[in-house]
């Protein structure tokens, strides 16, 4: 049993790993991927785009929820757990039941092994990760909740500078402080609004250094939480990492960073049919002539 790491969020094929495979809109586009190890470490990811292509990675490691995972280790092997409340799914609930793709797998580190239910097809590369593949299961008598996310924060820092003038050093101190937070609310099970005022960003995990020794600017992942909620709306993809919208350019310009007052999002997704019908009606009688003339039929 291998565990390298005990960081969440980590190479998902790097340790031995237990995982469930959730697409919760039965889209067979989307879904939340819940992994854990025999160490207890969780990894979560959000899936996107049928997992395809199979030339870049079809999820995003940055998008977090709250959810639990236990593991233990004995004679017979290792065992997990996982606790997922129904409060950090996006779900719609249909005549009191609702329909969700499930997939689970176990991958064997040592073997490079992965048994997975239901039988899926090695043909596709990220076959265990594919919504369109996954088997149908059905909850009823489930009712959506609808939490409150708050986050403030605050912070400050005193500033010294010293400048020379009439031979002498004066030293000249500033004071700075900023206040502010984000807001997150489901207005129903598959719609969520977020709000942001004086945005600041500043307790978004760090992104990897990177050493860019070509003339094009390097890409970094969105990790910003105002963001993530169904990213993949607006992954519009060309070839390889070009893309036609990036939004980590938000709030930054030639000249530096730009100041974000706030902002507003929302977002789902919603299932809706049109409905075409037509009347057939008898054609108008034609119009009576004159008097003067006999009218026919």
């Amino acid at each position: 049993m291998r565990v390298n790491s005990l960081l969440r969020d980590e190479d998902i094929w790097r340790d031995d790993a237990f995982a469930l495979v959730l697409d919760t809109f039965d889209d067979d586009q989307t879904a939340a991927a819940f992994i854990t190890t025999p160490a207890g470490v969780r990894k979560d990811l959000s899936v996107y785009n049928d997992a395809e292509p199979s030339w870049e990675t079809p999820y995003d490691t940055s998008w977090n929820t709250f959810w639990d995972a236990a593991a233990t280790r004995t004679a017979e092997g290792w065992f997990a757990g996982l606790r997922i409340p129904l409060s950090s799914l996006r779900f719609v609930v249909r005549e009191g039941q609702v329909v969700m793709g499930l997939i689970t797998w176990r991958y064997i580190a040592r073997k490079n092994e992965i048994d997975v239910y239901p039988a899926i097809s090695p043909k596709w590369y990220w076959g265990v990760l594919k919504p369109s593949v996954a088997s149908q299961i059905v909850l009823k008598g489930v009712q959506a909740h609808r939490p409150l996310y708050f986050a403030p924060y605050a912070s400050a820092g005193i500033g010294q500078a010293a400048q020379l003038a009439d031979d002498d050093y004066r030293t000249s101190r500033t004071f700075k402080h900023e206040l502010g937070a984000e807001l997150k609310y489901p207005l129903a099970s598959n719609l969520t609004l977020d709000l942001t005022a004086n945005t600041d960003f500043a307790q978004v995990e760090a992104d990897d250094e990177q050493i860019n020794l070509t003339r094009f600017s390097p890409f970094f992942p969105e990790k910003r939480p105002f963001f993530l909620e169904r990213v993949s709306t607006f992954d519009f993809r060309l070839a390889g990492d070009e893309q036609v919208f990036y939004s980590r350019r938000i709030g930054l310009s030639e000249e530096g960073p730009v100041r974000l007052l706030g902002g507003t999002r929302l977002v789902g997704q919603a299932r809706a049919g049109i409905l075409v019908s037509s009347i057939c009606r008898p054609p108008p009688a034609r119009p009576c002539p004159p008097k003067t003339s006999p009218c026919s039929a």
